[in-house]
């Protein structure tokens, strides 16, 4: 017999949207939403590229974020970095931005 309650139409929907198969509990639609939800971002242009850069080994985004906050940045240099960052991650672009050209210094990391 199936109950007709609100919380079994409610069962019905979580494990058909989320394409479960086993029992409902709370870690299995937890894994299933964050499952659908990395599959909805990939599918999204630039929302994917940056998750495609966190997954670089050489990127590392919590060491860039305190870096960018603690800092002993000024204001117009940190703008500067986070669009230079911004750049190449949503934009793709692999050459030396405009304000690099003309220098001379090698910059290593």
């Amino acid at each position: 017999m199936v109950s007709k309650s609100h919380l079994s139409q409610i069962e019905a929907f979580l494990l058909t949207k989320y394409k479960i198969e086993d029992k409902l509990t709370l870690e299995n639609l937890k894994e299933a939403q964050k499952v659908r939800l990395y599959s909805d971002i990939k599918g999204k242009t630039y929302h994917s590229k940056l998750f495609r850069a966190q997954e670089h080994e050489i990127a590392n985004v919590k060491a860039s974020s305190t870096w960018l906050q603690k800092g002993n940045n000024q204001a117009k240099s940190e703008g500067i970095y986070c669009f230079l960052q911004d750049r190449n991650v949503f934009l793709g672009q692999e050459d030396n931005a405009p304000i690099f050209v003309n220098t001379e210094r090698q910059w290593t990391i």
